[in-house]
Parts: C-alpha cells; sequence; structure tokens
C-alpha cells in the first residue's frame, strides 16, 4: 500500500501535518504553513543578529565615552597634581554612595551641586560603574556574535 509509506528524512511536525494520502507533490495547507513557519525563524534569527550588532555598537559608544571621561579626569590630575585627583575622588565617591543611599531624591542638591562646580558629583564614579558593566556587556555581545557567525558558517 503507497499510502502507509513515509519517507524516513520526514520531521515529525511533517508528518503530523501530511495530509492521509502523502505525496511530494501535493503537501497540503497545513504543511505550507509550517514550512512557512520555519522559514521565518530563521528571518527572525536574522534580525536577532542585526539587533545584537546594533546593541553591541551603541555600548562601544558608550564605553568609548567613559573613556574619554575618565581620560579628562586623568588629566585635570596631571595638570593639577595628585591631592587635587585625591580631593576630587574622594568627594565624588562620597556624593556618589550618598546618592545612592538616598535612592537619588536628591535632586535639587544635584542641581546646586552641578550648578556650583560645572558638573554633576558622583560622575567619575559612575562612570568607572558603567565602564565595567558596559565592557562585560560588550564582551558578551561579541562572543555571541562570534558563536551566531559561526553557527551560520556551518548551516
Amino acid at each position: 500500500d503507497d499510502s502507509a509509506f513515509l519517507p524516513k528524512e520526514m520531521e515529525p511536525m511533517e508528518i503530523l501535518l501530511s495530509t492521509d494520502s502523502y505525496s511530494p507533490f501535493d503537501r497540503g495547507s497545513s504543511l505550507q504553513v509550517w514550512m512557512n513557519v520555519q522559514s521565518s525563524v530563521v528571518a527572525l534569527e536574522s534580525s536577532l543578529t542585526a539587533m545584537k550588532c546594533v546593541n553591541t555598537a551603541n555600548i562601544a559608544t558608550d564605553v568609548a565615552f567613559d573613556v574619554m571621561s575618565l581620560a579628562k579626569f586623568g588629566l585635570e590630575v596631571k595638570d593639577k597634581g595628585l591631592p587635587y585627583g585625591v580631593s576630587v575622588l574622594a568627594k565624588d565617591l562620597f556624593q556618589f554612595h550618598l546618592e545612592r543611599s538616598m535612592n537619588n531624591n536628591s535632586s535639587q542638591s544635584s542641581r546646586t551641586t552641578e550648578a556650583n562646580f560645572g558638573r554633576q558629583e558622583g560622575s567619575y564614579s559612575k562612570t568607572a560603574i558603567n565602564l565595567v558593566n558596559n565592557g562585560q556587556v560588550l564582551s558578551k555581545n561579541i562572543v555571541e556574535l562570534i558563536e551566531d557567525g559561526k553557527k551560520e558558517d556551518n548551516i
């Protein structure tokens, strides 16, 4: 009986969605929908890789700005001396921890501090923490993108 014959290379979903009499030329509408779903998954995986690339580029930009900010601080320390750098860093760390403990409810004092000193206190500490976090995310994304590339090469 030819209707009981199913090729071994058929996937379980193909068997489930096949009509009662299997024909490689007339697969039925349910099976065609399944094939469309499978092809759309490939497109979605590609778009996820593209979004990961965009996210990685955005994080790389943040890392570059963080490095520039800390380099600017390094130049200030070089120009004004180590005691200046230590005092600015101590004040910055104190302000950073104070803001964290108050859950950033001190928006008025932040504005006053920024107006008086030209920058928000605690910003070097925030920049350093952001640099570490963004560096970790950046390295993770790069590893994932490399793995995605290897997967696509194997397909």
